[in-house]
């Protein structure tokens, strides 16, 4: 059995829009599906925290779409 970990960026809060605080999704290669969070670190903004899934997907996915992409497994 194989674990597939992703993860869905919910949509800023007010305040983290207001604060510029920023989670940037990426992918591995021009094309490719996003693979990689980006978090600013709040106590240092010039450095930055990756995490990388097998899938990210952003706050305008809805549920149905991600269980379409990833598919159910059981």
């Amino acid at each position: 059995m194989s674990v597939r970990v992703v993860a869905r960026i919910r949509p800023l809060l007010k305040l983290e829009n207001a604060r510029d605080i920023i989670v940037e999704a990426t992918g591995a290669s021009e094309g490719s599906d996003l693979n990689t969070v980006r978090i600013p670190n709040p106590k240092n903004e010039a450095e930055s925290f990756s995490f990388q899934f097998n899938s990210v997907y952003d706050a305008e996915t809805t549920q149905q779409e991600l269980f379409d992409r990833e598919g159910v497994y059981n």
